[in-house]
């Protein structure tokens, strides 16, 4: 015979929240973190490298576009100067594709591993091992965050302002242009400087917040960290770079 349950306890039934996912602790975690519900780990892991991820493609994006510009800008404009001074935008334009090099060759990796995460999570079968998936994402997010302190690394900035250095020094004694060699300096560190003072560390913040089991606060908001806008005056084009600290 069907019996029906009472209508109170029918409800209270249908809306129990699922019992809680114990998963295990990383090894950098601390003991609180075991007492969160494995679920809600992984929202904020999620929610957290796709914050850091955003904000990576946005410092990418503005600073290939940027020295890019630069790159090309030297080159294209280099014809209308005087022999003389050419050397003055190759060398520029040299330094600028250095550094587009640099975010090539050293990218920030939380870009690739939320894609990869978040496929992979939307690819899982029912019934996926919560825990395993954890796993994953707590394994991306530790490396993520090493990785944005490599990128700030005292011994990237010394070589960055090395090189700088080193460029124009060869500048004022191979061409004897010690004046724009001064410039070229001044702007190259300048330059240099504000790419790392700017490199995000989103990564570096969700993974101490999560370390230590807070969960609660929210993402902060995604902010531009560099501006490119022109400005135009008789016989004076400019692009100008913004940097947000």
């Amino acid at each position: 015979m069907l019996r029906l349950l009472p209508v109170p306890l029918a409800i209270l039934l249908l809306s129990a929240p699922a019992s809680a996912v114990e998963c295990a602790v990383p090894s950098w975690g601390e003991p609180a973190l075991a007492r969160i519900d494995a679920r809600e780990r992984l929202d904020f892991v999620r929610a957290r490298m796709k914050h850091a991820a955003l904000r990576a493609r946005i410092w990418t994006y503005a600073w290939s576009g940027f020295l890019a510009a630069a790159t090309v800008g030297q080159l294209v404009v280099s014809p209308f100067f005087p022999a003389e001074s050419r050397i003055d935008l190759y060398l520029t334009a040299g330094k600028s594709f250095v550094g587009l090099a640099s975010l090539v060759v050293l990218p920030l990796r939380v870009i690739g591993d939320q894609r990869w995460l978040e496929q992979r999570l939307q690819a899982a079968p029912p019934g996926t091992d919560v825990c395993a998936q954890l796993a994953d994402a707590e394994r991306l997010l530790e490396r993520d965050a090493q990785n944005q302190v490599r990128g700030k690394s005292p011994l990237l900035i010394v070589s960055a302002l090395l090189f700088n250095i080193g460029v124009e020094i060869i500048h004022g004694l191979v061409f004897d242009r010690w004046t724009t060699a001064a410039v070229g300096l001044f702007t190259g560190v300048a330059v240099g400087q504000a790419l790392f003072a700017t490199k995000p560390q989103d990564a570096v913040d969700s993974l101490r917040r999560y370390r230590s089991g807070d969960l609660a606060s929210p993402p902060p908001k995604t902010a531009p960290p560099i501006a490119l806008f022109p400005s135009v005056a008789p016989g004076d084009y400019r692009l100008n770079l913004a940097v947000a600290f």
